[in-house]
């Protein structure tokens, strides 16, 4: 401690020094007042700061969350609707599957009705048509009795004579009738055979047509389960990173979320559309190629049928032809023993 001075003048002067620290001193203290009240200021100004940006965080994350669960829902239902739509759809391949099998199957069937009734008919055409030997040998009686005839030259046998003429050029033209009658049914039954039989392959043909696109329409199936599993595991990995997200969460990583989910939602709600589109344009023909398939096969069996029928009649109509044959050969024969027995 200093002494204290005695000398008024240095009393004097240490006075002053004592006041010009104490203004000092006042000086220092209101600078120091005046700072602190500007830090204050500045750490309530920063308060307001991040409660604002802490509000507004709370706020982005809340209308993330209300976002998400919509597109959760809508996800949601979107994925059922494809579930549905895919369950729809192979159930609709199992039934053209099974369709189809049941058209091989009835194609099949038809092909070898039609193969046994073509060699029946056949086979009765040859049981009914007559010999050329047995018109032959008419001719040949015919002749010989008129030329027997000739020789006697008597007037009672003239008239018998020309009526056994005419009856051989009766039984000539209908020689030629009956193998015109044969010839021409012959062949429009082959001609028409073979259009069946053209038919038949054109249709072989869309059925494997329509079997690949059936096992196309299953792939795209398959595809599409697959890529709905991967789609609920991604929207679950989604789910689980914003819910680990904190406070300490910045607006560019919330807005490229929101950013990223939008997109995702965009393409998933476009693609499945699209895919969904496809496949039912694809089963609309492939029903369509069905109709057209099953509406070939009763034509071509109403065309069996109608060339059955028409056998029936044209072998009906063989068999009384030959019974008229047989009788006008009768008829013939007592015509020419007559004169002999005369």
């Amino acid at each position: 401690m200093a002494p204290f001075p005695r000398d008024p003048s240095e009393l004097l002067a240490a006075l002053k020094q004592k006041e010009e620290e104490v203004i000092l001193a006042a000086q220092l203290g209101n600078a120091l007042l005046l700072e602190n009240r500007q830090l204050k200021e500045q750490s309530e100004k920063l308060h307001e700061q991040y409660a604002e940006k802490l509000e507004e965080l709370e706020q982005g994350k809340h209308e993330v969350r209300v976002k998400l669960e919509r597109h959760q829902s809508q996800w949601e239902s979107q994925m059922g609707d494809l579930e549905r739509d895919a369950r729809e759809l192979s159930a609709q391949v199992e039934q053209l599957t099974r369709a189809l099998s049941e058209a091989e199957r009835d194609k099949s069937r038809t092909q070898l009705e039609h193969n046994e009734n073509t060699q029946r008919l056949q086979e009765e055409l040859k049981a009914v048509s007559p010999t050329p030997g047995w018109v032959d040998s008419c001719f040949h009686l015919c002749s010989s009795k008129s030329n027997r005839a000739r020789v006697k030259q008597t007037p009672a046998v003239g008239s018998k004579l020309q009526a056994l003429l005419h009856l051989s050029d009766v039984l000539s033209l209908s020689h030629f009738c009956f193998h015109s009658c044969v010839h021409v049914p012959l062949t429009l039954c082959a001609f028409q055979l073979a259009e069946a039989w053209q038919e038949v392959e054109a249709a072989r043909g869309r059925s494997q047509q329509l079997q690949a696109q059936v096992e196309e329409l299953q792939e795209e199936v398959s595809l599409q389960e697959a890529r709905s599993y991967g789609d609920t595991s991604l929207l679950s990995e989604l789910e689980s990173s914003l819910e680990t997200t904190g406070l300490g969460v910045s607006k560019e990583e919330v807005g490229l979320l929101i950013n990223t989910v939008k997109a995702y939602c965009f393409i998933k709600k476009k693609h499945p559309k699209h895919a969904k589109n496809r496949m039912e344009e694809e089963l609309v023909r492939s029903k369509n190629d069905m109709m057209s398939l099953n509406n070939q096969l009763l034509e071509a069996i109403q065309r069996k049928l109608e060339l059955s029928q028409e056998l029936e009649a044209w072998q009906v109509n063989c068999s009384l032809f030959s019974v008229d044959l047989q009788s006008n050969d009768l008829s013939r024969i007592t015509l020419s023993h007559c004169p002999i027995i005369s």
